[in-house]
């Protein structure tokens, strides 16, 4: 069963600091998991490096997710587009 992106959130943010180079889908994960952990700089910051190094938008980048829930998606897409940029 698919866990809510809500619950997974906290325990991203060790996974995500130890990748080393940092991949389109990392990027924006990372700045969902800074939005949703409360830190607004942070997830504004790492939106616009993941805009910028992939030069997708927030719309382009969730055309490249497969989710078999798509309410899974959804609320990646509220989160992301949440974030002040």
């Amino acid at each position: 069963m698919e866990r809510k992106l809500s619950t997974i959130f906290a325990t991203d943010v060790v996974g995500f600091r130890k990748i080393k180079t940092p991949s389109r889908e990392s990027l924006f994960y990372f700045a969902a998991t800074f939005s949703k952990l409360g830190d607004e700089q942070k997830s504004a910051e790492t939106l616009q490096q993941a805009i910028k190094m992939t030069d997708l938008s927030v719309e382009d980048f969730l055309l490249t997710q497969h989710y078999q829930n798509p309410e899974l998606k959804q609320e990646l897409r509220e989160i992301l587009e949440s974030i002040p940029i």
